[in-house]
């Protein structure tokens, strides 16, 4: 029957590994090892998709390829050893039989070049929730689980990436190390680790040490899901994204090395996340520590982008946690996130400017932040420029002004239309006496503002002075109250 062939082969799989262990060498037994739970994953697909809808649908190993890698010569433990080959052996194996999956054991597998992930083929480990390692400084790879160690490519920072993903191809449940960086110098230059395709997936995948992470460039409908890492240059590049992209439960972390001369790079240039063109970006849940910029929108010959930041945030960002060169005339929507950016000598002694929110002169397009909070200790919170809209709602200021020269929360330039409103400001803005304005425009900005129905703390400071300075469109300050 075939509800009590699934039972069975759940139950006595366990036992079956123990008496392949005693019974062969470690060699063996990892490769028999792995046979069985390729076996096991078929009759996981059973469960799912076999039994009540008829033989046809039940499976078979033709119907439902899993390939194993060891089968094809890979080896776990030989750092001497180019597991490429086998590698892409075993995925083109795959693609053979209409696709499938291949299987990678536990154990550390080392690449000497590059491979390539076949067009409905998933490479999957042995991970099914993201893998986070706290390496600290000792340079050891982690040790349990599929790991992939990276050695090719080093000081090639636009050479081919470790593994490129052809459409509908899925890289899953795998730990990616470089063994060549050292914890406790500036990074070494690599390619991207990840190229994605159209269509293509990364799940539950860490990237520990990577210099360039993940790009997705042509890649459409790409979906990056529950990832972690410590990306040391940019962590996820987007560009030429013409139909929905996907980042979802995103975590980048000093997990490998904190120390100075390793994190001078990322707190100076390091981008957790870079977006370029991309048409309706959805990214959720994503989160970046100590990095120069936290989230990056660019303008490039492809376009920019449009689309929705949610339920995000970017801590100690040296420079900025968010900077907008460009976004799309249909705008970029910012909700329900939190943002820090300030510098801490203990990490990297470099002297910086550090803002929450930059809108860049360069901007032309729509920004909106809703229930967002900002917090320091930071230069300012944001810097507003450009010919766009920008608009801020619901959200809560405080920690400005780290070095007390009486700084704005918020600075208006350009031509730029700026509505606050229903937010909180807790900071009172007072030096010895001296009160400042919380949101300040200069005499140059010429583009309408709205600021309205807000709490201020302590006193507010200059409002109307916003609609005094030079203006060629209209201005309004209304219903402004104080928390004393």
């Amino acid at each position: 029957m075939p509800g009590t062939t699934r039972i069975a082969v759940r139950t006595i799989l366990p036992l079956l590994l123990v008496l392949v262990s005693l019974s062969v060498g470690m060699s063996s037994a990892r490769r028999v090892q792995g046979r069985l739970l390729a076996r096991a994953l078929e009759a996981r697909h059973d469960r799912w998709h076999g039994s009540s809808v008829g033989p046809a649908r039940r499976g078979t190993t033709e119907q439902n390829s899993v390939t194993n890698v060891l089968d094809h010569g890979a080896r776990a433990g030989d750092g001497s050893f180019d597991n490429a080959v086998p590698f892409q052996a075993a995925l083109n194996a795959a693609l053979a039989a209409g696709g499938g999956i291949v299987w990678v054991p536990a154990g550390q597998f080392t690449f000497h070049s590059s491979i390539t992930v076949p067009v409905g083929v998933s490479l999957e480990g042995t991970y099914r929730a993201p893998p986070a390692h706290n390496v600290g400084e000792g340079g050891l790879p982690p040790t349990h689980g599929s790991v992939l160690l990276v050695v090719g490519g080093r000081g090639e920072a636009s050479g081919t990436p470790f593994a490129t993903l052809k459409q509908d191809a899925t890289l899953r449940g795998v730990v990616l190390y470089y063994p060549d960086q050292d914890p406790k110098a500036a990074p070494t230059p690599y390619p991207f680790t990840l190229s994605l395709s159209v269509n293509s997936a990364v799940i539950d995948v860490e990237g520990v040490n990577p210099y360039q992470f993940i790009s997705a460039v042509g890649a459409a409908r790409h979906y990056i899901a529950r990832v972690y890492g410590q990306p040391s240059l940019i962590g996820i590049y987007v560009d030429d994204v013409t139909d929905i992209g996907r980042m979802i439960d995103i975590h980048f972390n000093p997990w490998y090395s904190q120390h100075p001369e390793y994190m001078r790079l990322q707190l100076t240039r390091g981008r957790a996340f870079v977006l370029g063109r991309s048409d309706w970006q959805f990214c959720t849940r994503l989160f970046a520590f100590a990095y120069s910029v936290g989230f990056h929108f660019i303008e490039t010959a492809a376009g920019a982008t449009n689309g929705i930041l949610e339920e995000s945030g970017a801590d100690m960002a040296y420079n900025a946690s968010v900077l907008i060169e460009q976004v799309d005339v249909w705008g970029l929507q910012i909700a329900a996130c939190e943002f820090t950016s300030f510098a801490s000598p203990q990490w990297a002694n470099v002297s910086v400017t550090s803002i929450e929110l930059v809108v860049a002169p360069t901007n032309s397009g729509t920004v909106t932040v809703s229930n967002t909070a900002f917090w320091g200790p930071s230069y300012s919170i944001a810097s507003v420029a450009g010919s766009g809209m920008v608009s801020f709602s619901g959200c809560t200021f405080t920690q400005w002004d780290v070095h007390h020269k009486g700084l704005p929360a918020v600075t208006i330039a350009g031509a730029t239309a700026v509505s606050i409103t229903d937010s909180l400001f807790l900071q009172n803005n007072c030096i010895s006496g001296t009160c400042f304005s919380q949101i300040d425009r200069t005499r140059e900005s010429s583009g309408a503002i709205m600021v309205a129905n807000n709490i201020f703390t302590g006193a507010i400071h200059n409002l109307v002075a916003l609609c005094s300075k030079r203006s060629s469109d209209s201005c309004l300050v209304i219903n402004n109250v104080v928390r004393l």
